[in-house]
């Protein structure tokens, strides 16, 4: 097995692969009958004209948005996974208007390689956010001290945000929370303490949703132009064998692991994504229980501050057991918080990214500590 952890450098492995130009929907109308065939049919009136219906609207701002569609741009849906629950398959591709989306949205069917399944962002931004509000007084009640409850938490969150920032998770009991950390009793709820203030009146966001977009078992599916936010695991999954699949033009943070995950998939398209202060790698590519991921295709994205809010250990591409993929033309940068702590005054780092604005903090870093220059672009680990 092999680990490829990039910090800040471009890396080819592999063959390219190219990705299909993106086309404007239109309807496809039946061909129209010719020869002594329509000659009979001009006999009995006009030829009706035909079309098939190959794209749907998504926008839960509309007035007239429904469960139950059509997912005209008139009549849209109120949800992607309403939209995606009716309409599925080669040539489907769903538009999502402009909002604010929470929801999970579990995509089980396939395209074809002429024409994928696809969801696109259309306009933006398009925003799946993982977390619930409760930005709200009414919401929480006081247990002891300065810990407050609520009770309509049924979930164990991963993550919690005040205002904004990541609360601390605690094993505590909840009488003894320390301040700007939150702990999930089974059965009670989520206690949290704020420094004294109701967490309802702050900006108090818990995490819910596990993933923005899950591709269970789908092949040539696309993810195009999201917003994701505080997903509570990774915010787009492919599954094993998910292959031919494209994801570009994203913009996903703050999930509590990885923005995107890529296990035991082939000719994967992963493009012009950025990639932001989430919880685990940028990027992850690995294997499956039963497959490696090959021929995938990583380029264009942007991948920063990427980091295990406990342990400062992650990566801005991570590709584990995965041979022959492709890596270019990815701008990784600012990842030295994730491994100061990690130096010892008498080690030499072993891990550091090739060039780019990570590469000159950690030097400067090490220079004025007293270590000698070190330029290592990848590192490998064979596991005995």
């Amino acid at each position: 097995m092999n680990i490829i952890a990039l910090g800040g450098t471009s890396v080819e492995r592999g063959s390219p692969r190219l990705g299909a130009a993106a086309v404007h929907p239109r309807s496809t109308s039946l061909a129209t009958f010719m020869g002594p065939v329509a000659v009979a049919l001009s006999l009995l009136g006009p030829v009706p004209s035909f079309s098939a219906q190959t794209y749907y609207y998504v926008d839960n701002s509309s007035a007239s948005c429904s469960e139950l569609g059509p997912g005209t741009e008139a009549r849209p849906y109120c949800t992607i996974s309403a939209a995606a629950a009716a309409h599925k398959g080669p040539g489907i591709t769903i538009y999502v208007k402009p909002g604010v989306y929470r929801e999970s949205v579990a995509v089980l069917d396939s395209g074809s390689a002429a024409s994928p399944y696809e969801f696109k962002a259309l306009g933006g931004p398009v925003i799946l956010d993982g977390s619930d509000d409760f930005s709200f007084p009414s919401k929480w009640a006081l247990f002891s001290g300065n810990v407050y409850l609520a009770a309509s938490v049924t979930w164990s969150p991963n993550q919690v945000f005040m205002d904004g920032v990541r609360l601390a998770p605690s094993t505590d009991s909840p009488a003894d929370l320390p301040m700007n950390s939150f702990t999930y009793v089974s059965g009670n709820g989520l206690y949290v303490n704020a420094g004294g203030l109701n967490p309802g009146t702050r900006e108090l966001l818990v995490g819910r949703r596990p993933t923005a977009f899950y591709v269970w078992t789908g092949s040539h599916v696309t993810v195009d132009g999201f917003t994701i936010i505080r997903s509570d695991d990774r915010a787009i999954r492919l599954g094993s064998t998910s292959d031919f699949c494209t994801i570009r033009n994203n913009k996903i943070s703050h999930s509590f692991k990885y923005g995107i995950y890529v296990p035991g998939c082939s000719d994967v398209l992963i493009e012009k994504n950025t990639v932001f202060d989430n919880g685990g790698h940028g990027i992850m590519i690995t294997e499956s229980s039963s497959h490696q991921s090959t021929r995938c295709t990583i380029q264009d994205n942007e991948s920063f501050r990427n980091a295990n809010p406990t342990i400062r250990l992650s990566v801005g591409i991570l590709i584990y057991s995965s041979p022959g993929n492709l890596i270019q033309r990815n701008r990784l940068h600012d990842i030295l918080e994730q491994w100061r702590p990690r130096l010892r005054p008498s080690a030499l780092p072993r891990r550091l990214p090739y060039r780019g604005r990570g590469l000159q903090q950690l030097q400067g870093w090490l220079f004025h500590r007293g270590h000698r220059p070190v330029r290592i672009s990848i590192q490998l680990h064979r596991h005995r």
